[in-house]
């Protein structure tokens, strides 16, 4: 097991104190600053080949050489020299490198030639490299890096390069799996992961999450952290999950196009469309407050970044919004409203004629609704003395009462249909002795009510709309 070392004492303090004030979702420490010890590998089936290390004179010399760099560390070059140096250095938390880079030499051989003509002969050997190149931890490259490594893809370099038989035209694809790990120095750094933090949390700041349009979407993008690319492989031997750090530039195309879509997706023209607009007023006043509460954000810090892209989509959305229910408003304000009639005065009555098990009350409150909720012409669909009528005439078996008109706009008749459908479901449940009986719970409105044709409701009986009533 690795054990991992923060030997920067002012890298470890502030570490310390992000960790404990809980002010950081993550962190990362820069390899300048910390140490990693090597640890073993493991490879199921591999055992070392009998007689070993006086099997053959590659081996021999194999050993031969890392004992005799043994014997020099850490005098053996100019970057290890330093390492001696540093504070609370001792020889001895080296011991076994040795055999540690013989073994996981001798195991990557094994496997090499194991897997060399299978399927997935790439990916195999690919992944048991990339664990064992991890096995040998980290040190600052001021002081040469991983201990060992470098003798490691040395002795790779040679087992791809001679060994009779790995065939000719795998070779180069091996090798490649070693050139990016030995040349680590040329290695581009990753992107700093607490600015794409940062970057995220502003867009999380900016964004209007807190309208009634965005706000079911708030926990969902408050709970994310898209800094990775989408592609997350799991190594085969080490188990260790590895994504890519996305860059701040593809971060902040990412916001600008989940800006955008969640603009043209999510607006008042859309509410319309699917009858969901049942306040327009009240719509129109909440993007007048957003809109000046952006504003005053923007007045307090002056976007100069990735911000300021953000900002404009939403000024023009706000103005499109602000004008497009301007309009609707003065539509609604023009456009006839369905006539209510005089309402005559319905009489008393104790018998449901309709059906005789189920208490009056039971479909007054259902039907209550249709004077609770607003038409999008901000008028309820019936008014208390329209509904004590219709429940008299249903219910009550008083024909001489006259039909009465339901109010609502284009849109919205999937609503009315859809709530005299679970008063069926409700009443099959509860009331009837049977389930066939749909016909008469579809007349509730076709013979109520004005307008209402009985092929129309019968189609759509059962059809749920995006939000009921």
């Amino acid at each position: 097991m690795h054990q991992i070392g923060i030997i920067n004492p002012k890298t470890a303090a502030s570490l310390a104190e992000k960790l404990q004030c809980g002010d950081t979702k993550i962190t990362h420490v820069d390899g300048e600053d910390m140490m990693m010890s090597f640890a073993e590998t493991v490879l199921e089936g591999f055992e070392l080949p009998p007689g070993f290390p006086d099997c053959c004179n590659f081996h021999t010399g194999l050993v031969t050489g890392m004992e005799e760099f043994w014997k020099r560390f850490p005098n053996c070059c100019e970057n290890h020299i330093r390492l001696s140096e540093m504070a609370g250095f001792s020889k001895d938390q080296y011991a076994g490198i040795v055999q540690k880079t013989i073994t996981t030499y001798m195991q990557t051989e094994y496997l090499v030639l194991k897997k060399i003509n299978s399927k997935e002969w790439f990916e195999d050997i690919s992944d048991f490299i990339e664990y064992a190149d991890f096995s040998f931890g980290h040190m600052p490259r001021r002081v040469g890096g991983p201990l060992a490594v470098g003798t490691y893809h040395q002795q790779l370099t040679g087992l791809f390069n001679h060994h009779s038989e790995i065939p000719d035209k795998k070779r180069t694809k091996l090798l490649s799996i070693i050139e990016p790990l030995a040349n680590d120095k040329k290695k581009k750094p990753p992107p700093d992961p607490l600015r794409l933090i940062a970057t995220y949390e502003k867009w999380l700041g900016i964004f209007p999450f807190s309208m009634s349009y965005f706000s079911h979407l708030q926990p969902y993008f408050a709970n994310r952290l898209p800094i990775l690319e989408k592609e997350i492989t799991v190594n085969r031997y080490s188990g260790m999950a590895r994504g890519k750090i996305i860059s701040t530039k593809k971060l902040i195309e990412y916001l600008l196009d989940t800006t955008n879509m969640l603009l043209v997706e999510i607006n008042a023209a859309v509410f319309q469309k699917k009858g969901l607009l049942t306040d327009p007023e009240e719509k129109r006043m909440e993007v007048i407050i957003h809109d000046r509460e952006r504003e005053l954000k923007q007045l307090r810090r002056d976007f100069t970044d990735e911000r300021a892209g953000y900002d404009r989509m939403l000024k023009t959305w706000f103005e499109g919004e602000r004008h497009f229910l301007e309009l609707l408003i003065a539509a609604l304000q023009q456009a006839p409203v369905t006539q209510v009639k005089e309402v005559p005065a319905p009489k008393p009555f104790e018998v449901n004629v309709f059906c005789e098990k189920m208490p009056i009350d039971n479909a007054t409150k259902h039907f209550k609704l249709l004077t609770e909720r607003k038409s999008s012409n901000g008028k309820p669909f019936l008014t208390s003395d329209q509904l004590d009528v219709f429940i008299a005439r249903a219910f009550g078996g008083q024909k001489g009462l006259p039909v009465q008109s339901i109010n609502f706009r284009r849109g919205e008749t999937q609503l009315i249909i859809y709530l005299f459908y679970q008063f069926y479901e409700s009443s099959v449940r509860q009331w009837e002795s049977n389930g066939q009986c749909r016909h008469k719970y579809i007349a509730l409105l076709t013979d109520h009510f004005e307008n209402w044709g009985e092929r129309q409701v019968r189609t759509n009986f059962n059809k749920r709309p995006t939000t009921p009533l």
